[in-house]
Order: structure tokens, then C-alpha cells, then sequence
């Protein structure tokens, strides 16, 4: 995984993370982390300062939805940024590299 692009963001992994732990426990997220071929620990994904590829976020994502057996799982990971006060928008800017690019009005 050191050695994959930097397209997304430790938060947006936190974000999924969180989720599957709330709805799942410890042992989801470890699976959702094997299901998805990641090798780097929920600790280390969990640092917001963690970046890693467009790929291996979409397997995290796949694999979070089948383990917990929600087909809308993300959606619903979405949701919980609104119950917090976050708009899930703010999010994307996780979505992109570390690099400076356009703001999002």
C-alpha cells in the first residue's frame, strides 16, 4: 500500500472505519480489511494524515458493504456525517490528491 497513489484521504477511510466498527465491532473491521487486501492496520488508516488510492478505497467500500450486509452501507456512512453536523460534501475534498487544486464553493 506505501507505494499506491495518494487519491484519498485518511479521513474519508476514517469515515468508513468508524461505521463498519459502530454497526459491526472489531472483528468487521478487521475483515472488511482483509476482504479488501489491505495490509496496513485500522490504526494506521485510522490517522488522518493516511493517504491511499482510489482503488483500494472502492475495495474498502465493497468490502464494508458485504460484510455488514447492507447493500446501502455507504450511504447510510454518508448519513452519519449529517447526524454529527457535517455535510457529507465536505468530505470529497478527501477524494483528491494531497496536491492544491480548486476550491469547492
Amino acid at each position: 500500500m506505501l507505494s499506491e497513489p495518494r487519491e484519498v484521504s485518511g479521513s474519508t477511510v476514517t469515515i468508513l472505519l468508524h461505521f463498519v466498527r459502530q454497526h459491526g465491532g472489531d472483528r468487521a473491521v478487521t475483515e472488511v480489511l482483509a476482504r479488501a487486501g489491505v495490509d496496513q492496520s485500522a490504526q494506521t488508516l485510522l490517522e488522518t494524515s493516511t493517504w491511499i488510492g482510489y482503488d483500494t478505497a472502492v475495495r474498502l467500500c465493497e468490502a464494508a458493504t458485504s460484510v455488514l450486509g447492507d447493500p446501502h452501507a455507504m450511504v447510510n456512512a454518508a448519513a452519519t456525517l449529517r447526524a454529527h453536523g457535517l455535510h457529507p460534501a465536505a468530505v470529497i475534498t478527501g477524494l483528491s490528491t494531497p496536491e492544491p487544486g480548486p476550491t469547492i464553493n
